[in-house]
């Protein structure tokens, strides 16, 4: 079942298509703090096939803090979402220079890299964070390690022909065993997820 919407965007869907921007400016005043506003308000213009509106909306969003990285990154999930990977993965540098201690920033760039037809860059970033010292982060992401593994043997598996994999160690290279992949991803701390698995008899796994 799908959630109702929130006031404003169901006041927005209920505005001529001409005029929505107009009414978002006006909202500004009272809804402009919230970050799901901006979100909710482009993803409702893209879909209408306003792509420069639905930008503009979210260039306003980034106006409110363009070094807050929990925004930029959601900001590019977006963008990636609407198959802008170009942008996202500008997008997805700067938040690598903001939290370059967080693997999850080099995962996010690597796979916009990938979309974006920059298999190498892809290959190269992934594997620079497999090498990397983390310091005092090590025993923090040692799980996070054999993610960005599998993410890299995905990427190689997916554009080989497109690839020089000299500067890779063999050893670390290898076919994922699996026919099915699930990764959960999030960009908040202190996010808590499960994700349960139900099989055609019934039988759940979490």
């Amino acid at each position: 079942k799908e959630m109702e919407d929130v006031e404003y965007v169901t006041e927005l869907k209920e505005t001529d298509e001409e005029r929505i921007y107009e009414r978002y400016l006006n909202m500004k005043d009272s809804l402009g703090k919230e970050p799901a506003f901006y979100f909710d308000v482009a993803e409702l213009l893209f879909n209408k096939g306003n792509k420069a509106k639905a930008l503009r909306v979210l260039s306003n969003l980034l106006e409110m803090n363009n070094e807050n990285h929990q925004l930029l990154r959601a900001t590019a999930y977006m963008l990636e979402s609407w198959k802008m990977y170009n942008e996202a993965v500008q997008l997805y540098k700067k938040v690598l220079i903001i939290k370059e201690e967080e693997p999850q920033s080099y995962r996010d760039l690597a796979l916009a890299l990938e979309h974006n037809g920059q298999y190498q860059e892809a290959v190269d970033l992934l594997y620079s964070s497999l090498t990397k010292n983390w310091f005092q982060y090590e025993d923090r992401y040692r799980g996070l390690k054999s993610l960005l593994l599998n993410e890299m043997n995905a990427v190689i598996a997916r554009q080989k022909e497109h690839l020089n994999l000299e500067v890779v160690n063999s050893a670390v290279i290898k076919t994922l065993p699996v026919d099915l992949r699930i990764v959960v991803d999030w960009n908040k701390d202190e996010t808590d997820i499960d994700l349960h698995v139900i099989d055609p008899s019934g039988e759940e796994c979490s």
